[in-house]
């Protein structure tokens, strides 16, 4: 992705559905509700509200993923606000989990397990990124069907509530996966790269439906996360902490939107009013979120690039050295155990045609 995608517009990667003016929300059967005006009592416990200067009202929503309760949060926020704008957690190239059904996700990640897939992604994105990638989708597939659903079914249940309101249009608002794969690759060594696939690979899957929705307590999560950056910081930093900053900006970008609603019969810009917008994102990105929101964040081209990776150490950099040489002399001897007797041989007997004749004795 071109790191200058992280600059635009949200527009320009929103699908637009049907829009209204007012504060309130024209339906179908010409009755009117109330837009963003809500009382915030009536809103699930797992929604932050946030405010710019102008304004504006951003319903962040805090999920437990493969939660069906979050599923239903997602959809009430949305019934309640009305919004102008739903951003949902999802990247450009993940956007299918929109789209598709649970059956034809699950046929797709059924197919995408096959070993051709995996040669596919390692010819395409190179062995250590494809590899991980690859990793990932078999660790996806076993917790959805440990979970018997499939990821991203709150994002899928705000987008179809969000078509019901007039003017509302989708935004995806993460980042790229295959930029914060690539950056989290970067930021390792060759040791943690071993390590961490090897922690996906041994990963056991012994969660249960009630065990994902006690993941909605922001408690238990920010001690899991704690526990998880003792082990791999940098795993944190840039899968948890730079997503953070990266959707924080796109919703003040948004927040500084016009919103564009139907009134009458007509879409107007409704200059009058800061837009309402619903953000669906994972729990554990809600504290970060929050706390960047209010900040002028302006080295978000940054979080875009891919820096290069830190250079080996001295001692592997001998090792793999040494083991380089090693295979190489010992295919030398490998080699010559067979060669060099046999050129010996053919030299000596081409020395031995060389000399003269013995003498002949009756």
């Amino acid at each position: 992705m071109d790191p200058d995608s992280a600059r635009r517009t949200p527009a320009e990667t929103s699908a637009m559905a049907a829009p209204d003016a007012s504060s309130a929300a024209e339906t179908d059967s010409g009755m009117s509700v109330m837009r963003g005006d809500i009382c915030e009592s009536e809103l699930p416990k797992t929604v932050t509200v946030l405010r710019n200067r102008k304004g504006a009202r951003v319903y962040l929503v805090g999920t437990a993923h493969y939660s069906e309760a979050s599923c239903e949060d997602v959809m009430k926020t949305v019934r309640l606000s009305q919004p102008d704008i739903l951003m949902v957690e999802i990247c450009e190239g993940r956007s299918v989990l929109l789209q598709l059904t649970e059956e034809e996700l699950n046929a797709q990640a059924n197919a995408s397990m096959s070993t051709d897939v995996m040669y596919t992604l390692i010819k395409q994105k190179g062995a250590v990124l494809g590899l991980l990638q690859y990793l990932l989708a078999i660790l996806t597939k076993r917790l959805s069907a440990k979970l018997g659903r499939m990821a991203g079914g709150e994002f899928r249940a705000g987008y179809q509530e969000a078509q019901k309101v007039p003017s509302c249009r989708i935004h995806l608002g993460d980042r790229p996966i295959q930029v914060t794969l690539a950056r989290l690759l970067a930021r390792l060594s060759f040791f943690q790269k071993l390590r961490l696939f090897f922690h996906i690979v041994q990963a056991e899957v012994n969660l249960t439906p009630k065990d994902v929705e006690e993941y909605k307590n922001k408690d238990l999560l920010e001690e899991l996360l704690n526990e998880l950056g003792q082990q791999f910081p940098t795993l944190v930093e840039v899968l948890v902490d730079e997503r953070d900053r990266y959707m924080a900006y796109q919703l003040q970008c948004l927040c500084n939107e016009i919103p564009q609603r139907l009134y009458g019969g007509n879409i107007v810009q409704f200059d009058g009013e800061p837009p309402v917008i619903v953000a669906v994102v994972g729990i554990g990105h809600v504290k970060g979120i929050t706390q960047y929101f209010h900040q002028r964040l302006s080295n978000i081209k940054e979080l875009c690039s891919i820096p290069r990776p830190p250079p080996p150490s001295p001692v592997l950099r001998y090792t793999m050295r040494g083991l380089f040489y090693g295979v190489v002399f010992y295919g030398l001897y490998r080699v010559g155990r067979r060669v060099v007797p046999a050129v010996a041989v053919d030299w000596a007997a081409s020395q031995c045609a060389k000399l003269p004749p013995l003498p002949y004795r009756s």
